[in-house]
């Protein structure tokens, strides 16, 4: 039988991500989702868990939706595959994602070099004067300044120059500087105004995807920024964004993989953000989309899992 394990930061209830009610949701709606079509599903944690060639001396799983804390535990796991969700790094077993789609899509400054054509003017800063000069490069009277590395709309810097040369930090370079992609004009009959989309696709299939739309002020429109959500179905999805992100995944065809194609319709016309590697996960009960989605990733988690697994049932222990 195919055994997928979910790699999580902890297991801890009072940590992430089980310390959210939304993400505990989401990632036991997962697990659930890849049961139901007859795989096994496991959470692991801590890489000292991990004894090579697929093999975790202890996983955690559940039948039903209960708290963490009566989760079972069980010995003696062999995956066929891992979801990396907290910092797995073995390379003996199928990780989705592999490093070469990692390299790309974690960094914006590796994501520019490949995919430039798709966005708005960026350039990499070694420095505080290289940033200076390199506003002055960048048309519009607002900036975006962020770090090569970031997620969740952390170390993201939108605003006049003045405005962002007065947040921005003096050290941790190099950092982005990046032409404001002006969003106001939205996305016909989903968004009226400013907004983000993502792309959600697994192995080159387009599963579903999500329009974003920021918080009153704000211009990030990050759940943990307080952007509110709209799932959609994979048909619901305008057809240009779509053809943009299945180009942009053709780089990515010789692996497995799940990510995120995050874009914009723009003044300029439709525009790549950036790629998320770790794409965050969803209620199923937040929509039929989000269920629909939330079903299309344990069935392409299954699909590439390459192997049978075995266990050793015990009972779970805090």
């Amino acid at each position: 039988m195919k055994t997928i394990v979910i790699f999580c930061r902890t297991i801890d209830p009072d940590a992430y991500p089980f310390h959210d009610e939304y993400l505990w949701n989401s990632y036991l709606d997962l697990l659930l989702a890849i049961k139901a079509r007859g795989a096994m599903a496991y959470f692991a944690t801590d890489t000292a868990t991990y004894l090579g060639d697929g093999n975790f001396k202890v996983a955690y799983t559940a039948e039903t939706k209960k708290p963490v804390r009566e989760f079972t535990k069980v010995g003696d796991i062999r995956a066929g595959l891992v979801l990396e969700k907290g910092g797995f790094t073995a390379d003996d077993v199928v990780v989705i994602n592999p490093p070469f789609v990692n390299r790309v899509a974690e960094s914006k400054s590796e994501t520019y070099r490949i995919f430039g054509q798709y966005q708005p003017l960026t350039i990499v800063c070694g420095n505080r004067r290289e940033l200076e000069r390199a506003m002055d490069r960048v048309q519009g009277d607002l900036v975006v300044v962020k770090h090569p590395v970031s997620s969740g709309g952390e170390s993201v810097y939108i605003g006049t120059r003045a405005e962002v040369l007065g947040e921005a930090p003096d050290a941790g370079y190099p950092l982005l500087v990046q032409e404001f992609m002006d969003t106001s004009v939205g996305i016909e009959g989903i968004a009226p105004g400013i907004h983000d989309l993502r792309v959600k696709i697994g192995g080159g299939q387009i599963l579903g995807g999500m329009v974003r739309v920021p918080a009153p002020g704000e211009y990030r429109a990050n759940r943990k920024q307080g952007g509110s959500i709209q799932h959609l179905y994979p048909d619901e999805i305008p057809a240009e964004a779509k053809r943009m992100a299945l180009e942009i995944d053709r780089y990515f065809a010789d692996y497995p993989r799940f990510y995120c194609v995050d874009m914009a319709n723009t003044t300029r016309g439709w525009k790549l953000i950036e790629l998320n590697h770790k794409p965050g996960l969803s209620p199923a009960s937040v929509s039929p989309q989000a269920a629909f989605v939330n079903e299309k990733i344990a069935e392409y988690l299954i699909e590439v899992c390459p192997q049978e697994g075995y266990n050793r049932a015990g009972s779970f222990a805090n």
